[in-house]
């Protein structure tokens, strides 16, 4: 199946100077010298060109590049030795003159022994993917896969000049002779010429025998993974033949727009017949790090296979996984195998979602699972990324081909129940019947989970208050990965005996974003919903409300479990119902709310801004909609309560407060307006369902689902009790 991938999200053309390829540390660039070609000095056609529809059919990447294969080359025999020796070796070579590519211009690129040209990466790694692969950076690649240099060099060798006059000059880099590490006999010889005056790129291919130069194992484009854009001319299929020209150019016309899922064109050489067995498995769609399907440190995951999703699916299937790994720790990644027909290649991938840490193809002799093993040195806690893509060329919708994957963190004891495996210092003696996730009592130590869906409610996660170490209190934190523009709530249910849990949320930054006591009038539990502006961790407190005697620790249970999206049904959202009186504050865990820097063009804070305040959201409810478009109006009011008798009183009005309503479905803006000197402002408008509130300076966001809602925060002055960090 030929397959082009098109992606795009933003085209920024850069001015200045031109950009050099980042070279390996300690790497000078070798002199440009004449190489005596010996044994190489075969009779090259001056035009090669071979009739090939396939460009025709490809459309333009989003970039605006193109590809031509009906036309003839002229083939430049490249004289400089690029001082490439080794296997899988990178290094820079200078171009000669400034090439513009994908809006960025550079002076030099890195060469590599496996048949591409990176400008913003110097990646090693002997096995192609498909395009765009983001690791790969900015990349030229003409025929990328496992060449093997050492068989023959320096008989076999790759070469670079740079030929002609000042604004018409060609840069060449020519493989000759390299051959593929299964077939050292055959050796490959193809090039790369960048022509000043045109930045065109032609890819010409002179020599390729056997069965591994016809490209059944390679992959040929181009691509700009920053954007990312992509034009893929074939991937693992062997249609290269001898005398094949491609020439790759910028038409000015942008292609299709960036969609994770990828739309391949058909082969019209041949029709795979579909097999009716396995389908995409449910941690689709997961095929780049934007979608990597977060896993949790010390859980399996089953059912795991390389059936591509999508409509149409892209020919292959590239699973991404996240997890966040901490500072000091060891972890081992590893995949096995529920069947035969599978072979899996695993990648731990950097913060960045691109630098490439560690590869591994087979564990051992004997396994085709994959296996890594890797300690975080950084200084700090971050998600790290996992890829696993598949070797195996065979069908992967045939029965059995699935494979698990976890992620084990070998600095606790193996069990089933995780400790710690280091000696505590000497003090309070550890308090028998802990839950599986201590010790969490701070950000260092939050335990990671993950969140499902109303549809696929995620895990559950079933834990006490019985304190680590000591008489308590005990106060856990956990961890979820979480991505921009989705709705998260998390809930506690199931509470043994006395507990009355109280949750807070904290953003990345370890900032309050808000808390919540009890999800209902007369329940217990909490529950707790926030839209999420950004991708990376959101921490999640949880505490009890009163004193828990250390005897009777392990009867204060509860249950925790988080989800993403809007709920299937349009009823109105449980909230707080407004009592006579406020209560003195716990001596636990309350809701707290640090409020987060303003942007420039939002008011300043109030002039007696509170220490750490806390934030009490207040919903009218109304009855449940009925269905059409209807007339939605939300009354705000957001007042400081200074001597905090729990009732907006003269002169305590948040002024100047922006306030936005968007519709909860589309995210399309409704209405905006801002508080007047008494902290209120209204809004009426037209929507068909729910309608989002949103008060960018308090980072507060609320889903209103009913037709008529009053909205209060009141702001508190308030310390934070003991207890919390």
């Amino acid at each position: 199946m030929l397959f082009c991938a098109a992606l795009v999200v933003l085209v920024l053309l850069l001015a200045g100077s031109p950009t050099q390829a980042q070279a390996p540390p300690g790497y000078a660039a070798p002199p440009q010298q004449a190489l005596a070609v010996g044994p190489l000095a075969v009779a090259i056609p001056q035009r090669q060109g071979r009739i090939e529809q396939r460009c025709a059919s490809l459309p333009p990447d989003p970039y605006g590049y193109r590809c031509e294969d009906t036309i003839a080359g002229t083939w430049i025999a490249a004289a400089n030795n690029t001082g490439l020796s080794q296997d899988n070796q990178v290094l820079p070579i200078p171009i000669g003159f400034s090439f513009s590519f994908y809006g960025n211009r550079y002076t030099s690129v890195n060469v590599s022994s496996n048949g591409n040209l990176q400008f913003t990466t110097t990646n090693t790694t002997w096995v192609n993917n498909p395009l765009p692969d983001l690791p790969m950076g900015v990349m030229i690649a003409p025929f990328w896969d496992d060449l093997y240099l050492p068989a023959c060099y320096p008989t076999c060798q790759v070469l670079y000049s740079t030929t002609g006059s000042t604004g018409s000059r060609i840069f060449t880099v020519e493989w000759r002779g390299v051959p593929h590490i299964l077939a050292t006999s055959a050796g490959l010889t193809f090039e790369v010429q960048i022509e000043e005056a045109t930045g065109d790129i032609w890819v010409l291919y002179q020599n390729m025998p056997g069965g591994y130069g016809n490209g059944g194992s390679a992959t040929l484009g181009i691509q700009s993974a920053a954007y990312p854009s992509a034009l893929q001319y074939s991937y693992n299929e062997a249609i290269v033949t001898n005398g094949l020209a491609i020439r790759y150019y910028n038409s000015g016309t942008p292609g299709p727009t960036y969609t994770p899922t990828r739309t391949p064109t058909p082969t019209p050489t041949r029709t795979p017949t579909p097999v009716a067995t396995l389908t995409p498995d449910p941690y689709e769609p997961n095929d780049i790090p934007e979608q990597a399907y977060y896993v949790a440190v010390g859980g399996q995951y089953t059912g795991i296979n390389f059936v591509p999703s999508g409509t149409p699916p892209p020919p292959t299937d590239v699973d991404y996984f996240s997890a966040l790994l901490k500072n000091g720790h060891t972890y081992r990644l590893r995949t096995t195998l529920d069947g035969l027909g599978i072979d899996t290649y695993l990648r731990l991938i950097a913060p960045d979602g691109q630098t490439v840490l560690a590869e591994n193809d087979d564990a051992n002799a004997g396994t085709l699972a994959s296996e890594i093993v890797w300690t975080v040195t950084t200084g700090r806690d971050e998600i790290y990324y996992f890829q696993v893509t598949n070797r195996d060329p065979s069908d992967p919708r045939l029965p059995g081909k699935t494979y698990r994957f976890e992620v084990i963190d070998q600095s606790l004891t193996p069990g089933p129940t995780p400790t710690p495996t280091r000696t505590p210092s000497p003090g309070p003696t550890q308090i028998g019947g802990l839950d599986p996730y201590e010790p969490n009592w701070d950000f260092d130590h939050a335990y990671p989970i993950g969140a499902g869906t109303y549809a696929s409610p995620g895990p559950t996660y079933a834990a006490n208050f019985v304190p680590w170490m000591g008489p308590g209190p005990d106060n856990d934190f956990y961890v979820l990965t979480v991505k921009p523009g989705e709705l998260y709530t998390c809930e506690t249910f199931d509470l043994g005996g006395p507990t009355d849990t109280n949750m807070i949320f904290y953003d990345a930054n370890r900032n309050g974003i808000g808390g919540n006591d009890d999800a209902e009038p007369g329940t217990r539990a909490s529950r707790l919903s926030w839209y999420s502006t950004y991708l990376g961790p959101l921490y999640i407190l949880i505490g009890n409300v009163g004193a828990v005697p250390p005897s009777q620790a392990a009867q204060y249970t509860y249950s925790l479990r988080c989800t993403f999206g809007l709920p299937p049904t349009p009823t109105p959202l449980p909230t707080n119902t407004p009592r006579p009186t406020l209560p003195p504050p716990p001596p636990t865990p309350v809701p707290t709310f640090t409020p987060l820097p303003p942007p420039p063009t939002l008011p300043p804070p109030p002039p007696t801004p509170p220490p750490t305040p806390t934030v009490q959201v207040i919903i009218i409810p109304q009855p449940t909609p009925t269905a059409g478009l209807r007339l939605v109006t939300v009354d705000l009011e957001v007042y400081y309560d200074a001597n905090g008798n729990a009732s907006p009183d003269p002169g305590e009005g948040i002024v100047n407060l922006s306030a936005r309503v968007y519709d909860a479905t589309t995210n399309e803006l409704l209405a905006y307006g801002f508080t007047d000197p008494e902290g209120r402002v209204s809004f009426a408008v037209a929507a068909p369902g729910p309608v989002r509130l949103e008060v960018p300076y308090l980072n507060y966001a609320q889903v209103i689902t009913t037709t008529t809602a009053a909205v209060q925060i009141r702001v508190v002055p308030q310390p934070l009790p003991g207890g919390i960090p």
